[in-house]
């Protein structure tokens, strides 16, 4: 890939644009791309352009030069005549602005945190502009976009305002969050350390940015404040403007001036300030983006932040920070933060939860991977990763039975396949190896008889079961040239004897299911001591535990002791094979009525999946005179029940055929929300699949279904005993409201592409999978050859 990179400012000075655009070149020389580098552009303003700004400024308005017709004219002429003869496939920029007037036959594409309609009467200096400026703006971005193959947005503030003002089409549109100019190396060991070495005593606050005013500064000094009156210590760092004299001599305030990212002392200091802090507190008046609080969460530093521009696509309600409306005062982010501190297993779960933010998703690494990608699927390029010495694959033995067949979609909700398929795709090469059930009666008879006694029984747990599993393992990996042991249960590799890395990815422990699901229930007390003793064994042999929710990781931890270092969540994806385009979805949404509302509940068990509560809620919102129909999907009502009209019931559909997938497609797309009020979940694989749609999900705080679901992100969760009222308030509240629903939508939809789903998990994994498996390598070369006791360090 051949890019031409295009700005009219030094792109390689860390200091220009918050250092955004030489984050992006350093990102794409690193993956591999050859980059023209033409910046910075030489045009200069006329002095009819300054006189402009002058006599506009005596007349009280605001007028900018940067978007002058002639001025964008030189830019373009410049940058053309200096792409002539250079051989590229496309043209970068990382802002709107000298596109406008660019004339090139190779695809144009560029992101940009706001365009021109953001800016305007949001931002101080954009506002009480002369209509000169205002109509030489709107033109400019116009014309930009015209010409622009792909616009990239990091927020769907921005990207709607392409779309709804500018009539840019949504297919050229893609929403990709910046990544974090600091801390871009950080491990995630030494995070946990700084999270785990925080004060207890006290509560340290970081507020970062230069504008005192429009960044919030006098609220969090009246947070600060409220804090003290609650019976808290309070220590406030100050990072990059100049405190009002009012406030310099609080003793509880330390002011840092300007940190610059590119002086190393000064990042050092910067740095140390965030990995010691509890929250980074900055509650902008307005702001298109806040690189700001991605650097926190690379410091495991949750954010407290307002709801307004571009800040909701970074900080997620009470996932990684916490977001306060525009009106909101100091006592109330006081409130926030207080109740957030106090709770010190739930800070630490917020703060590691902060850090997974930035690693999956904050990250320049992901916005340039993400950026080829919609290069090659909007411009129909091939991006062609940089050449590397051809390395050995690393190659896994992926252990399963018949329960954990990878082979087929049916086998356990189609979790091997789509596990397995997901580690090939992101380089890891997979040796399947089946495990065939002991041929000895013991298992099944104990299991068999178990059952007559009236008890449960979980047999996939029995001792002699898993022992003879990993005999016949054992055999197995003597003939296989393998580095790794991977497997979809933890139960398979529990008795496994051997040197090499164990790893397993799923979705609950024994601990964590029983007395949870009715299949775990009343089991007898040897059943329930297997479970235990299979679960310890294999936490306590793996070098990796991978869980698909926190509910599952922490249960792990608590009640067998598992070193939390070894253990990751890494949420499931979506199985479905082919994802909708986000301009699918946007299609979905906007088509979606606005007089009738449409549920989806698709689950196999009709009692643990709350299908009664589901009819319960579409009869409760009958009764308020709104129109609405509920499909379930997947599972047959119990002989005798009663079903209204408005209830559509479809027992089974085959999701591995192409009738099956169009079919459930068709459901999801018409739908307005997807419904289950679960009794009981370890995750949840169809909340996943309704986000990918663009469907906000309503559903129980249970399980592993917080780890999907966030209040006001991309769904709601209820409590347990909600009752219908609760869930019809809901929907009727947002079906009233069809500008908030269709955000909600599209944040479902930014969720599903985000992190629920596959490729992005199968990266996750497989690249913690090579760490390991590299420093394991590493570790034998050093005890193979030693260095030498002689040698003398220079």
């Amino acid at each position: 890939m051949k890019i031409s990179y295009l700005y009219h400012r030094n792109a390689a000075n860390a200091e220009v644009q918050s250092g955004r655009p030489a984050s992006i070149l350093r990102q794409l020389l690193k993956m591999g791309a050859e980059v023209n580098e033409i910046f910075p552009l030489q045009a200069k303003r006329s002095r009819g352009s300054l006189a402009k700004k002058i006599l506009w400024r005596l007349a009280g308005r605001y007028h900018r030069g940067d978007r002058d017709p002639d001025y964008l004219t030189a830019f373009a002429q410049e940058a053309e005549a200096r792409m002539r003869g250079k051989e590229y496939d496309i043209i970068f920029s990382p802002g709107s602005e000298v596109l406008a007037k660019l004339r090139s036959a190779r695809p144009i594409t560029f992101c940009a945190d706001a365009t021109f309609a953001n800016l305007v009467d949001y931002y101080w200096d954009f506002s009480r502009t002369s209509p000169e400026y205002l109509r030489y703006g709107h033109a400019q971005e116009a014309e930009a976009l015209k010409r622009a193959s792909l616009a990239v947005y990091p927020s769907e503030w921005a990207a709607r305002s392409a779309i709804e003002v500018y009539g840019m089409d949504p297919k050229r549109v893609e929403i990709i969050p910046f990544g974090a100019n600091l801390g871009s190396c950080n491990e995630r060991e030494q995070v946990n350390q700084w999270i785990d070495d925080r004060a207890s005593d006290r509560v340290r606050l970081v507020f970062v940015g230069r504008d005192w005013k429009r960044k919030g500064g006098d609220i969090v000094i009246s947070a600060a404040r409220s804090l003290i009156s609650r019976g808290l210590r309070v220590e406030l760092d100050l990072v990059g403007c100049e405190i009002p004299r009012e406030f310099r001599s609080i003793p509880w305030i330390k002011a840092h001036g300007l940190l610059r990212a590119n002086v190393s002392s000064e990042q050092l200091k910067l740095s140390a300030l965030f990995a010691q802090a509890h929250f980074v507190f900055v509650p902008s008046r307005a702001e298109a983006y806040g690189m700001t609080f991605a650097e926190a969460n690379a410091f495991g530093v949750p954010a407290i932040a307002t709801a307004t521009g571009g800040i909701p696509s970074i900080v997620r309600q009470g996932v990684n920070g916490f977001l306060l409306p525009l009106n909101a005062d100091g006592p109330a982010y006081a409130g926030v933060i207080a109740q957030a501190f106090r709770n010190r297993n739930a800070y630490r779960e917020l703060a590691k939860n902060s850090f997974n933010e930035f690693d999956h998703r904050l990250n320049w690494r992901v916005f340039c991977s993400r950026y080829l990608e919609a290069v090659a699927r909007t411009c129909d390029i091939k991006v062609y990763p940089k050449k590397h010495p051809k390395s050995p694959p690393v190659r896994v033995a992926f252990v399963i039975n018949r329960y954990y067949d990878s082979s087929t979609q049916i086998a356990w909700s189609g979790l091997p396949y789509f596990i397995r398929n997901c580690l090939e795709k992101a380089g890891i090469e997979i040796v399947d190896c089946m495990l065939e059930d002991s041929p000895s009666a013991g298992p099944l008879i104990r299991h068999g008889f178990r059952r007559l006694l009236g008890r449960g029984s979980v047999r996939g747990c029995d001792q002699a079961l898993l022992k003879g599993y990993a005999r016949q393992l054992e055999q197995r990996l003597e003939s296989l040239n393998v580095d790794a042991i991977f497997s979809p249960s933890s139960w398979l590799i529990a008795h496994l004897q051997t040197k090499l890395p164990i790893f397993f990815w799923t979705d609950a422990c024994f601990a964590g299911m029983l007395n949870f699901y009715a299949s775990f229930s009343r089991l007898s007390p040897a059943n329930i001591r297997d479970g235990h003793e299979a679960e310890h064994r294999a936490l306590s042999r793996c070098a990796g535990a991978f869980y698909s929710s926190s509910w599952a990781a922490q249960t792990a931890i608590r009640h067998y002791g598992s070193d939390p270092e070894k253990i990751r969540v890494i949420p499931f994806g979506a199985n479905i094979h082919t994802r909708p385009t986000a301009a699918e979805v946007e299609h979905f949404i906007e088509q979606r009525p606005h007089d009738h509302c449409e549920l989806v509940l698709v689950g196999v068990d009709w009692k643990r999946k709350g299908v009664t509560h589901a009819i319960a809620t579409v009869e409760e919102i009958i009764g308020r005179n709104h129109s609405v129909r509920l499909t379930v999907v997947g599972c047959a009502p119990p002989r005798g029940t009663h079903l209204p009209d408005c209830v559509n019931v479809i027992p089974f559909i085959r999701k591995d055929t192409r009738e099956g997938q169009k079919l459930l497609t068709d459901i999801y797309a018409r739908s307005h929300f997807f419904i289950m009020p679960s009794r009981a979940e370890a995750y949840g694989l169809v909340f996943a699949e309704a986000n990918a749609f663009g469907l906000p999900c309503l559903a129980t705080g249970i399980g592993g279904i917080p780890s999907i679901i966030t209040n006001g992100a991309n769904g709601q969760l209820f409590s347990a005993d909600a009752g219908p009222q609760h869930y019809a308030d809901y929907i009727v509240g947002l079906m009233n409201d069809i500008p908030r629903y269709r955000q909600l939508a599209r944040q479902s939809a930014q969720e599903a592409r985000a992190r629920l789903n596959w490729d992005v998990s199968g990266e996750l994994v497989a690249a913690e999978l090579k760490k390991v498996i590299e420093r394991r390598k590493t570790d034998l070369a050093h005890a193979a050859f030693p260095p030498s006791p002689h040698h003398v360090s220079a």
